[in-house]
């Protein structure tokens, strides 16, 4: 088999959009893929960024410095913010979108600069926010296609929500859209919609571990993510797959089957026949790509799980990879 590439790996996980949005039920390793993607497009020599979410729920700001420090910010150059690395040179960005710098930005471009922070201070807009369904995610969203418009990546990677709430996520533009007839909201609604429905611009990454609830989680959401807001889902990702158990003659493991050793190899055996069962069933999908990632030990942060990752399948000269077959 040929040599290990980061740029396989990258490819048959994100294919070729320049927006990829990547999710998972909580728990997964849904950061740890994102950073996979991340360190893959880096090192084959892509210019690539992270993007993560702030939270909505402290969508309210009290301190007048603050609303004036987010009034004055300059968006382009936050949105254009890289570390350089001390080692290679390369460049690997993260890009923080604040949900209070979104919505004063968005007031800013439609006129609304002089009241947005009196607006934001009196703790008006998170009322309006909360009272129109969808209006959060859609200035998110609006941001993202922002960035993806006038940056010069080649690759965006958002650490989108999870899957509880990745779906709303992504279908509050097709919500907006059919409340606003007219006016601003309609236009961005449209807007978005049409980035996400463009598979040269956007994909999306499910992950998820082989057991029963995730997979069944990650089935539904394939099938209501292509369905309902059209955006191609690239793969799905079985995060912490064990290694292969090898094949012990039973006459050896009968003969002490008491045995520590023993009892050990045929619960990690067990626990390998489950997931096999599980990765099946998603390999029943029709399009997307199933790609396993093995489990790794000894790693805290998703970057460093993400680094030993492509170690280990370095090591093993494969990539664990392969396309469902057209029935």
């Amino acid at each position: 088999m040929a040599h290990f590439r980061p740029n396989t790996l990258l490819a048959e996980i994100a294919d070729d959009p320049k927006v990829i949005f990547v999710t998972g039920k909580g728990g997964v390793g849904k950061s740890t893929v994102a950073a996979l993607l991340v360190e893959t497009a880096r090192r084959s020599g892509l210019r690539c960024a992270e993007i993560i979410l702030g939270d909505f729920a402290k969508l309210e700001i009290q301190e007048d410095d603050e609303v004036s420090s987010l009034v004055t910010n300059d968006a382009e150059e936050a949105s254009d913010k890289a570390a350089t690395s001390s080692t290679t040179g390369e460049i690997s960005d993260t890009i923080n979108i604040d949900p209070a710098e979104a919505l004063i930005e968005y007031l800013e471009d439609h006129g609304f600069g002089k009241f947005a922070s009196r607006l934001i201070g009196t703790g008006v807009i998170g009322v309006v926010s909360t009272a129109i369904p969808g209006i959060r995610d859609l200035l998110l969203l609006g941001k993202i296609k922002q960035i993806e418009r006038d940056s010069n990546y080649d690759l965006l990677v958002v650490d989108s929500p999870a899957t509880g709430h990745a779906l709303s996520f992504l279908t509050s533009p097709t919500g907006l859209k059919e409340i606003a007839d007219i006016g601003p909201l309609r236009s961005q609604a449209e807007d978005v919609i049409a980035m996400l429905q463009d598979h040269q611009r956007v994909g999306c990454v499910v992950v998820t571990i082989a057991e029963e609830t995730p997979i069944s989680e990650s089935l539904e959401l394939v099938e209501l993510l292509e369905a309902r807001v059209g955006v191609k889902v690239t793969s799905v990702v079985v995060n912490q797959v064990l290694d292969p158990v090898p094949e012990i003659d039973p006459s050896v493991l009968d003969a002490a089957p008491q045995h520590p050793l023993v009892k050990a190899y045929r619960y990690s055996k067990g626990w390998e026949t489950v997931q096999r069962a599980h990765i099946d069933e998603l390999r029943k999908l029709q399009g997307p790509l199933v790609v396993e990632l093995p489990l790794v030990f000894d790693v805290e942060s998703p970057t460093e799980t993400a680094t030993t990752v492509i170690e280990r399948l370095g090591a093993t000269n494969r990539s664990q990879a392969s396309r469902k077959e057209a029935l």
